[in-house]
């Protein structure tokens, strides 16, 4: 996971605009960004989980043996 800061600057160098605002969720500065305003911060950390979220991800559990032809199925 990256910093804060980290990633605005990411966005200030890709040409996002820092604004004064900020986000009510995290407390970091909204930015705007190819005509949409919003958190990066907070951006960055839904598609985080999303990616964490995907089927594909499922860690097996030492001693785990629930729906084992299930779980064959998703790394085959």
């Amino acid at each position: 996971m990256r910093k804060p800061d980290e990633i605005m600057a990411e966005y200030l160098l890709k040409g996002g605009k820092m604004l004064a605002k900020t986000c009510p969720d995290c407390g970091s500065p909204l930015f705007e960004y190819k005509g949409e305003t919003y958190c990066v911060v907070c951006r960055e950390d839904q598609n985080n989980q999303q990616k964490n979220e995907k089927p594909g991800n499922i860690e097996e559990k030492p001693g785990d043996n629930s729906f084992p032809d299930k779980k064959k199925q998703l790394y085959t």
